[in-house]
């Protein structure tokens, strides 16, 4: 045997291993309210668009083999799992090994038990990221087979995660890119725009068929960025329709904060509800436009300090501060909590895995990743610049959209960071050889 297919086999045993473990700590996974309610309509089979369906749809799906959170929880580490075989396929050397550790990393290790659409979006999203990489390195088209995955992949992670829509034109330049890589890049880009109009058409036509009621949620985004505006410069931009009788702006003051809207819209009794009239939806929507281009200072100001918390949070938590949900955290997590806890190292690692301290390497990787592909032509870069673009972009998105600032939010962002370490290396490696031979 050669030493190439020991270290694969060896590496692949030991990725095995750590799964297998994961399934064992995990099993049979952490359901939050969100995922709940996607499991009520998974039972019922009648779905609204307060989740996405797609998630729910499938879980009815799997519920013929066996119910409760198990089967998404092995789908979606099962995804993983072929993700990160698919990494290690990229690498030659020791370097494989590298991919059998990354699921023991306490950014990724948090979240991969827990039974949520963010979880699903990242691992459908990092499995067809982890397909492209590696024929971007063996510099090979993607066959039909492979191809037609990968869109099943895109769907239901596009459709499982209201930003997937957003992050979903990525892969697909990504996968113009492998197919088409002597194609002039404006022809490239027009493919993949084409590409994703037909993503969000089959995606929409999904939820509009599959969805007996809607919600309109988007528009506690709207409410909350009115309260956090109206706050900042002392007028009330919110309208009428938005306020219940409760509603003042001693306790919008009182309820506000930059981490959730949850107090204002969700606490009995709520003081701003959203609207179930189109008009005044329409309403909702015009004013929060106006009001942003007029305020755009006290806007940014709102949403700087959203993401500031959202890039701050850890995922990592004490018992003692999710007492009411305790009991959904498994008995082995609970004991791995304790000992962290005893030995003093607990507060460590929630500073450790907090993203703000490796944002800017990130954003130092997608630079590297274009300057590599750009003056080497290495194909390390490629993928480089796409699994962090990824990350920032989503980043990015949640500036602008989001109603709350949860670590799980940026799951993908984590991941594309931490799986893009041996690519970062080898075009830092690659850059030397080439800087030393001319």
């Amino acid at each position: 045997m050669t030493k190439r297919k020991l270290n694969s086999y060896a590496s692949l045993f030991l990725l095995s291993l750590v799964f297998s473990t994961l399934l064992t700590l995990w099993w049979p996974g952490i359901m939050r309210p969100d995922s709940l309610n996607q499991l009520a309509q998974a039972q019922t089979g009648h779905f609204n668009d307060a989740n996405p369906p797609i998630m729910a749809f499938l879980w009815r799906a799997f519920s013929y083999f066996s119910t409760g959170p198990a089967p998404l929880l092995t789908f979606h580490l099962g995804l993983f799992f072929i993700t990160l075989t698919f990494f290690q396929r990229s690498m030659d050397g020791k370097l494989k090994y590298f991919y059998a550790l990354v699921p023991l990393f306490p950014h990724v290790l948090c979240y991969s038990g827990f039974v949520l659409k963010d979880i699903g979006f990242t691992y459908s999203f990092l499995l067809c990221f982890a397909v492209l990489a590696h024929h971007t390195i063996q510099k090979r088209p993607l066959s039909i087979l492979t191809f037609m995955g990968i869109s099943l992949l895109l769907f239901y992670g596009s459709a499982v995660k209201y930003q997937g829509i957003f992050i979903m034109p990525v892969a697909c330049l990504w996968i113009m890119s492998v197919q088409f890589r002597n194609m002039q890049a404006y022809k490239r880009m027009l493919l993949a725009a084409l590409l994703a109009t037909l993503f969000v058409g089959g995606v929409t036509l999904f939820n509009s068929l599959t969805t007996s009621e809607k919600s309109h949620y988007w528009q506690f985004v709207k409410i909350y960025d009115l309260a956090g505006i109206s706050l900042e410069t002392g007028r009330n931009y919110l309208p009428e329709f938005t306020k219940t009788e409760h509603f003042s702006i001693g306790k919008m003051k009182e309820k506000y904060n930059t981490f959730r809207v949850d107090e204002m819209v969700n606490d009995e009794p709520p003081i701003l509800i959203k609207s179930t009239i189109e008009a005044e939806r329409n309403e909702l929507w015009m004013t929060w436009f106006k009001t942003v281009m007029n305020e755009p200072l006290s806007y940014l100001v709102h949403r700087g300090r959203i993401m500031l918390n959202q890039l701050t949070i850890s995922p990592l938590k004490k018992l003692d501060d999710i007492k009411n949900s305790a009991d959904e955290i498994t008995s082995n997590v609970q004991k791995i909590m304790h000992l962290l806890d005893k030995l003093g190292i607990f507060d460590f690692l929630k500073v450790l895995t907090t993203f703000l301290y490796f944002l800017p390497v990130s954003i130092t990787y997608f630079f590297l990743g274009l300057r590599a592909k750009a003056k080497w032509g290495d194909s390390s870069g490629t993928v480089l610049s796409f699994l962090n673009g990824s990350g920032l972009l989503l980043i990015g998105i949640l500036f602008i959209f989001s109603m709350a600032a949860e670590a799980r939010y940026i799951y993908l962002s984590v991941c594309c960071f931490h799986l893009s370490h041996p690519f970062a290396y080898l075009c830092l490696k690659n850059g030397m050889k080439k800087w030393k031979t001319t």
